[in-house]
């Protein structure tokens, strides 16, 4: 049983800090496969946005947002 002085020093979770992630993608449909995938998260405050960009080859892209308050 956890007492109440043991919880009350519990670090509360923060969102990390904006940060941008750039990936090469290589895979094999049909033959080989090359890509770019792309992760950026922004944070203000207690807000918050991601955002997804893919692209294969020159016919599939994609971009999806997720945003929070």
């Amino acid at each position: 049983v956890a007492s109440a002085a043991s919880t009350s020093n519990a670090v509360a979770f923060d969102w990390p800090p904006s940060t941008r992630l750039t990936y090469k993608l290589l895979g094999h449909y049909r033959g080989p496969v090359e890509g770019t995938a792309q992760v950026e998260w922004l944070r203000q405050g207690s807000r918050y946005q991601v955002h997804l960009s893919t692209a294969i080859g020159p016919v599939l892209s994609r971009h999806i947002t997720s945003e929070a308050s």
